[in-house]
């Protein structure tokens, strides 16, 4: 996949950003920030971790702009399932109602 400048997220225009080096923990593969309207990925990383995590930063800010209450490990285990179905089976939802 190929990550994006932008995104808009609930009518907020997000700007995406690859940063080489930026995590000193492993696990981290992302942020996002709602105040400065912000989602930076980790470079390095191979090409399923960093969709899955745009996937997870995306969600991580649906999540504080809408209030919805979540840990963050269901937040994770949500945005890896989620990115399984989605690539796994190919899934493009875009003119899907066609098909019905």
């Amino acid at each position: 996949m190929e990550i994006p400048k932008g995104v808009k997220i609930l009518g907020h225009k997000y700007s995406v950003e690859i940063k080489d080096r930026m995590f000193l923990r492993e696990d981290n593969a992302g942020t996002a920030c709602a105040n400065t309207l912000e989602i930076t990925l980790a470079g390095g990383l191979p090409e399923s971790r960093r969709a899955e995590a745009f996937l997870h930063e995306i969600i991580e800010m649906l999540k504080y702009t809408l209030q919805v209450d979540i840990k963050h490990e269901d937040l994770s285990a949500l945005s890896e399932g989620l990115f399984s179905v989605i690539r796994d089976n190919g899934l493009d939802f875009r003119g899907a109602y066609e098909q019905v």
